[in-house]
């Protein structure tokens, strides 16, 4: 119980330090998290950090890393392309914004996060590429990170490559397509109203800025 307080007292540290979105604010606390555990071991530290080692190597940890890897590279090559301004363009020219941005962008989170099976790494990305171009189409700033989050939540409940998915599957000794099709009915039954919600909610915003100052 100590080691988690220690881990979520480190996470809010470093991401008030480092701010949001940012994974340096998780790196901090899982590096504090592993040597607070190391003094808390009775057998030993060779034996504590073997267990680290043979964690690591498991396909589940090896493959939320590679994702996460793999969401943060495309999201840096989208955001040096100028997806944000683009969208902004976009918006402006066809009268694309507010509401219906918010519900295009919990439905692009969704099929990004089942693709790449982190729910963290989809998070940042779309933190960084839709969020600024939603505030200057003027969706609302709180439905909007929500539309994200719960986009996020969605397809890394449904990725067959996340590690959530697979942690499932091996715990309660069943294939991991046969926990997707058991979780598929419920996460569809939770979208369907939450993109009608935030079609109803998520405009509202100033719209005021520019693509570029709010990325800054």
């Amino acid at each position: 119980m100590l080691l988690f307080i220690v881990l979520a007292i480190s996470l809010c540290l470093g991401l008030a330090e480092h701010g949001a979105p940012d994974e340096t604010g998780l790196i901090l606390a899982a590096v504090a998290g592993l040597v607070g555990g190391m003094f808390l071991c009775r057998s030993g530290w060779g034996d504590y950090c073997q267990a680290v080692f043979d964690g690591m190597s498991k396909p589940v940890g090896v493959i939320a890393i590679v994702c996460w890897i793999w969401a943060g590279m495309f999201a840096k090559v989208l955001a040096a392309g100028g997806l944000v301004k683009g969208l902004v363009w976009l918006g402006a020219a066809t009268g694309f914004s507010g509401a219906a941005f918010v519900v295009v962008t919990f439905l692009l989170a969704a099929v990004f996060a089942t693709a790449v099976g982190t729910g963290y790494g989809t998070t940042i990305a779309f933190c960084e590429l839709m969020y600024p171009a939603g505030i200057v189409l003027g969706a609302h700033p709180v439905v909007l990170f929500g539309a994200i989050l719960s986009g996020a939540a969605f397809g890394d409940n449904l990725a067959p490559v996340s590690d959530t998915t697979i942690v499932s599957a091996v715990t309660q000794e069943t294939d991991v397509p046969g926990v997707v099709r058991s979780r598929f009915k419920y996460a569809v039954s939770a979208a369907l109203p939450a993109v009608v919600l935030f079609a109803l909610f998520g405009g509202g915003g100033a719209g005021r800025g520019d693509a570029g100052s709010i990325v800054a």
